[in-house]
């Protein structure tokens, strides 16, 4: 049985990181702002988008990483 190499270099994987991070961050100040009175039902939304980005790259990541100790 074959494995593929991973899809991202040491380099892509630190900046998708930050990426994931932010996402995190932004969707938790969303959920701030909703719940300190200005309640939308978009920001619930958007938090919900930009906290589920974060975590599905966190896996993807965390997968490819994986991986890479196994080869």
């Amino acid at each position: 049985m074959t494995t593929k190499p991973p899809r991202y270099s040491e380099n892509e994987e630190k900046r998708l990181t930050a990426m994931a991070v932010a996402n995190l961050a932004i969707g938790v100040l969303w959920i701030l702002l909703y719940v300190l009175g200005s309640s939308a039902w978009w920001q619930l939304a958007a938090a919900v988008v930009f906290l589920g980005l974060g975590v599905v790259l966190l896996v993807d990541i965390n997968r490819q990483r994986a991986k890479r100790t196994q080869l």
